[in-house]
C-alpha cells in the first residue's frame, strides 16, 4: 500500500505538465499521496509489524 501510494504520486508529479494552471492540483494530489503513505508505515510500524523486503 505504501508503495503504491508513492509511486501514484511520483507518476502524478512526472505526467503532469508544469506550465498548465492546474499544476497545484498535481501537486496536492502527489503530497496527500506521500502523507497517506507515510500515515500507513508509521501505523504498521506502531503495530509491531516488521517489514518485508
Amino acid at each position: 500500500m505504501c508503495v503504491v501510494c508513492i509511486a501514484f504520486a511520483s507518476w502524478v508529479l512526472k505526467s503532469s505538465n508544469p506550465q498548465s494552471n492546474d499544476m497545484w492540483k498535481a501537486a496536492l494530489l502527489a503530497n496527500m499521496s506521500a502523507i497517506s503513505a507515510i500515515q500507513y508505515l508509521r501505523q504498521y510500524i506502531k503495530e509491531g509489524r516488521t517489514i518485508k523486503i
